[in-house]
Order: C-alpha cells, then sequence, then structure tokens
C-alpha cells in the first residue's frame, strides 16, 4: 500500500514538472513568433533593422529547435532580398526555408 501511494505521488510530481515544462517552453515559442510579428511588418520599412532581429530571431528558433519559426524567419529574411530587387539571394532563402 505504501509503496503504491508513493508511486502515485511520483507519479503526480512527474506530471507537474512536465506541464510546467510544457509552459516554458510554450511561452519561449510565443515570444519567437511575437518577434516573428514585429519583423514582417518592420521588413518593408526598415529593412536592415529587420535583418538584425530576424537573425536574432533565427538564432533562437535554432537553438529552440522551432523548424516552423526557423522556417518563417529565412522566408522573411528572403523577402528582404525580394523587395531590395536581389533576387537570386531570395531565392536561396526561399529555398532553405522550404527545406525545413
Amino acid at each position: 500500500m505504501w509503496v503504491t501511494i508513493m508511486s502515485l505521488r511520483c507519479n503526480i510530481l512527474l506530471i507537474l514538472i512536465l506541464l510546467v515544462a510544457n509552459h516554458y517552453a510554450c511561452f519561449a515559442q510565443e515570444e519567437v513568433f511575437q518577434e516573428l510579428n514585429k519583423t514582417e511588418k518592420l521588413k518593408l520599412l526598415h529593412p536592415d533593422s529587420a535583418y538584425l532581429q530576424l537573425k536574432q530571431v533565427l538564432k533562437q528558433a535554432t537553438e529552440e529547435k522551432n523548424k516552423l519559426a526557423e522556417a518563417i524567419a529565412i522566408e522573411q529574411v528572403g523577402d528582404i532580398f525580394y523587395h531590395q530587387g536581389n533576387y537570386g539571394q531570395a531565392l536561396n532563402y526561399y529555398s532553405q526555408a522550404n527545406n525545413l
């Protein structure tokens, strides 16, 4: 009986730890997507600033192994090059994003 209660407590504790870890992971992902939303608006008005922000977001997304955020960041970098008329570079970034 005592072993069953201890096992149950360990299982409950493990579930709580996993829930907390998941919450923090979701928060970090939400932060990345908020930054991507900001750069989406910034890239046409201030492409140089957007590029620098996207490099930061890309680094964070890569560290967190967030493939979707990585692909969006790379695609947005491609958009910057596209709007500047550098179509070859843009195509390279679009291809990288597509391969993720």
